[in-house]
């Protein structure tokens, strides 16, 4: 039995920096970003190109603290698909890490800042117990300095609502 605790010793000590190397940190992104700059984190973390390598769109819209910081530390140097995608994890992170994503709310990007993109993809149904986490973590935010993005993310799920409800979409 020792033999084989031995044998598995350097698997155990290896395994550490194989994940590491698979799945990057949000500290790990967080340093590249700042040591190559917004377009290589986008190029290497945030691709929309589907080429099997590491999703940060997902991490960030797991609405952890880390990979939301990471996300709006790299939003500026998005374009297109890359921008879309990274605002919609961020709207799928909001009920989790509503004080961090409101402040980039605005009147020209409420829309896109607080609801996913594929919210109008499903029926009500589906997207119900979405918006309904999101409202309850809006409803707690008591900054005064979020209030007006709060008042139209809330406008944007009245108005999801009533899409979803008469079938149009959004």
């Amino acid at each position: 039995m020792k033999k084989i605790k031995l044998a598995l010793a350097p698997l155990v000590l290896i395994f550490p920096v194989i994940a590491t190397a698979a799945d990057p940190t949000a500290a790990d992104v967080r340093a590249y970003l700042e040591s190559k700059g917004g377009d290589a984190a986008v190029s290497k973390f945030f691709s929309c190109a589907d080429d099997g390598g590491f999703n940060g769109f997902e991490r960030v819209a797991s609405g952890d603290k880390e990979w939301v910081d990471v996300g709006l530390r790299v939003l500026p140097s998005t374009a297109a698909c890359e921008r879309e995608v990274l605002y919609s994890s961020l709207a799928q992170a909001m009920p989790k890490a509503p004080t961090l994503v409101l402040p980039l709310v605005t009147k020209n990007n409420a829309r896109v800042a607080c609801l996913p993109l594929s919210i109008g993809d499903d029926d009500m149904k589906s997207w119900a117990p979405h918006l309904a986490r999101l409202e309850k973590a809006l409803s707690r935010v008591s900054q005064e300095n979020l209030q007006n993005a709060k008042k139209l993310c809330m406008q944007e799920i009245s108005a999801a609502r009533k899409s979803l409800k008469s079938g149009r979409g959004m």
